[in-house]
């Protein structure tokens, strides 16, 4: 419930922001970006993503979720995608 409410707190202090932009909240270890179209990830790294069950997905064929992004073969990043 308390990651809930931040979500919903985040987003509404990002209300001048277009709905395009990714949102982050610092949890733990990781960053959650919070997006609800296209996964941008970097050039020239090597970056795999991962389903909640540990598959690996293709990033363009990513739908509504919780994954994860590995970096060089560390994982760096949690990422939600929302409708």
């Amino acid at each position: 419930m308390t990651l809930l409410v931040a979500i919903l707190h985040q987003t509404a202090s990002f209300a001048d922001q277009p709905a395009s932009e990714a949102t982050t909240e610092k949890s733990g270890n990781f960053g959650t970006t919070i997006f609800g179209e296209e996964l941008l990830l970097p050039e020239g790294k090597k970056c795999r993503v991962f389903d909640i069950t540990g598959r690996a997905v293709m990033p363009d064929r990513i739908g509504p979720g919780i994954y994860f992004i590995e970096f060089d073969g560390q994982i760096a990043r949690k990422v939600v995608k929302t409708r």
